[in-house]
């Protein structure tokens, strides 16, 4: 199984799991929005802000779990710094009251020998939001690293 396919059952069988909210929250989904604005304008600043203290960060980025706003700032920093042209498209989105889930494509230009190459690939996020901040996050990629960046 391929990893696109991969993602497309986490998708899936996400979607399933948390169809059963019957409300739903605006505010989530505004975070949301103002998230992806944030990460194309590599504004480290504002995302950092919208994490909750509690927060738990999950991403195929750096290992382990981060923690909070001060997780989501070691995060950020470090994915706009290997990648400063990275931009994220929004395909799809699946919104059930509190729990958001996202697809997305990522593209950006890297050196290569004096010329710039593109890449592209797609990542699926789930994002838990409580009290208007981001109380969770765990990002799933099916990019194939081939110069040990994230």
């Amino acid at each position: 199984m391929n990893m696109r396919s991969t993602l497309a059952i986490i998708f899936s069988a996400c979607v399933l799991f948390f169809s059963c909210n019957k409300k739903k929250d605006d505010t989530a989904q505004k975070v949301i929005d103002d998230h992806f604005k944030f990460m194309n304008q590599h504004n480290v600043d504002a995302i950092r802000g919208q994490y909750a203290d509690s927060a738990l960060i999950i991403s195929y980025v750096m290992p382990g779990y981060k923690h909070g706003p001060l997780g989501a700032d070691e995060i950020y920093h470090f994915m706009f710094f290997i990648s400063p042209s990275e931009q994220y498209r929004i395909d799809e989105v699946m919104d059930m009251d509190s729990i958001i889930i996202v697809q997305y494509d990522v593209m950006g230009y890297k050196a290569l020998n004096n010329f710039k190459s593109g890449y592209s690939y797609r990542d699926c996020a789930i994002f838990k939001v409580k009290d208007g901040k981001i109380a969770g996050e765990k990002t799933y990629s099916n990019r194939i690293a081939t110069d040990g960046e994230h």
